[in-house]
């Protein structure tokens, strides 16, 4: 038998989960580059969060630190 989680979030401010600046913590060096190659800071944001948060998903299947994960 297989096992598929699915997540979805939003990359909207509003969302108190989006409101934590840990994100920008997690990125890797290349992550951050990509990151600031956007020329709007909403992109900037969006990006950021929605990284960020894919890395903490993982990182708790897989029992290690968000910001040690590498791609």
């Amino acid at each position: 038998m297989i096992k598929i989680d699915l997540w979805y979030w939003s990359l909207d401010l509003a969302d108190p989960v989006n409101t934590d600046p840990r994100f920008q913590d997690y990125l890797s060096s290349d992550e951050k580059e990509r990151a600031n190659r956007f020329v709007k800071p909403r992109d900037k944001e969006r990006f950021t969060r929605g990284r960020g948060r894919m890395r903490e998903i993982l990182a708790g299947y897989l029992n290690r630190q968000a910001s040690m994960l590498q791609f």
